[in-house]
């Protein structure tokens, strides 16, 4: 599913010319099951694919033990920070009107070596942590909170920005940034769900033994995303140098 639905994603927008013969380009004329396979589209992309900071909000709340509604509340504030982004880098208003496309991507990319370094960042904070409570479970857990909000907020995944892209190419910018916002909710609805399990996982192990074996948990999932940011890193360095 990883590898499916997000290239699908993309020839789902880029299936678009067609459909704008069929439909024209009024927004009423659009099937509601069109931007169903979007928001399904979405789900899928955010919660299967790699990169969406899954396992940092599962290590957050394992390891911070934030409230429910606290949870949910800076999900929702890094999506939404994610949304700001988006549309900052890719309006084409103002100044950005002028700007090349290879210019926008250069944005596009900066945005996410910040989202990077925060999923480091974590990583570290996760491994640091385990090690300090394997050997002392009574020190208190840095908190996850601030890092992982950068992580969210600042990544800007490369089917998204191609989306947009191939928008443009119906001038229509109300109907490009309308079809985009299901995607969005889908995605939105990914973290949510993600950290559903995350408290479901909560709930399965038990107050008493996540305290047990939070170091364990910080240490596994840290080294686990540790692996992952640098791998993400040395490619981007290599790309740089190359």
């Amino acid at each position: 599913m990883a590898n499916w639905w997000p290239g699908d994603l993309i020839r789902i927008y880029q299936a678009m010319p067609n459909a704008i013969g069929l439909w024209g380009t009024q927004v009423g004329n659009i099937p509601a099951m069109f931007y169903g396979e979007l928001l399904l589209a979405g789900f899928v992309l955010g919660l299967c694919n790699p990169g969406f900071c899954k396992l940092p909000i599962i290590a957050w709340a394992l390891h911070n033990d934030p409230a429910p509604r606290t949870l949910f509340n800076w999900l929702l504030r890094g999506w939404g920070l994610q949304c700001g982004f988006l549309v900052l880098v890719f309006c084409r208003l103002g100044f950005l009107a002028k700007v090349s496309l290879d210019t926008l991507l250069w944005y596009s990319a900066f945005f996410n070596y910040i989202c990077y370094i925060a999923t480091l960042v974590v990583a570290l904070l996760l491994v640091s942590d385990g090690w300090r409570l394997t050997r002392n479970s009574a020190i208190q857990p840095r908190n996850l909170q601030l890092p992982l909000i950068f992580a969210l907020g600042f990544y800007l995944p490369g089917q998204i920005s191609w989306m947009v892209i191939i928008g443009w190419e119906y001038d229509d910018a109300l109907l490009q940034w309308l079809l985009l916002a299901p995607v969005m909710v889908g995605i939105l609805c990914a973290y949510f769900l993600t950290g559903a399990i995350a408290y479901g996982v909560r709930h399965l192990v038990g107050e008493a033994g996540c305290r047990t074996w939070r170091g364990h948990i910080a240490l596994f999932i840290g080294m686990v995303v540790l692996c992952i940011a640098v791998n993400t890193i040395v490619r981007i360095v290599i790309r740089l140098v190359s």
